[in-house]
């Protein structure tokens, strides 16, 4: 009773260039997004969305400071704030527009925040 047994596996050597022609094959068939890391991952965020002040809301603020003859520096001192505030909110450039503040400015201009909301 002589029996051979064997207790190892065999192994396969393949070519490289089957191994090659199989990656290619592969990266042929998943589709790369179109442009870089970074705007991919921005593209698939949920921005912000900052808050804007309409040209019709920083007119109301123009209009009736100038129909109450205040200066911009004058309205910011009644207010409490920097000037360049009110600058930006008349020149539709604040960069995080504020409810809050824009309806505080028109109580202070003896306007009524609904009309412009």
């Amino acid at each position: 009773m002589n029996t051979c047994y064997q207790d190892w596996v065999p192994v396969v050597i393949k070519s490289t260039n089957a191994v090659k022609l199989k990656n290619k094959e592969l990266q042929q068939t998943v589709e790369k997004p179109m442009g870089n890391k970074e705007f991919i991952r921005l593209n698939n965020e949920e921005l912000p969305t900052l808050n804007k002040i309409t040209h019709a809301q920083a007119q109301a603020i123009s209009i009736a400071r100038n129909a109450n003859k205040l200066k911009q520096k004058e309205l910011a001192a009644k207010l409490g704030i920097p000037e360049k505030i009110i600058k930006d909110y008349e020149n539709c450039s604040i960069i995080n527009f504020s409810p809050v503040l824009y309806k505080r400015i028109l109580k202070n201009l003896n306007v009524d925040p609904k009309l412009y909301i």
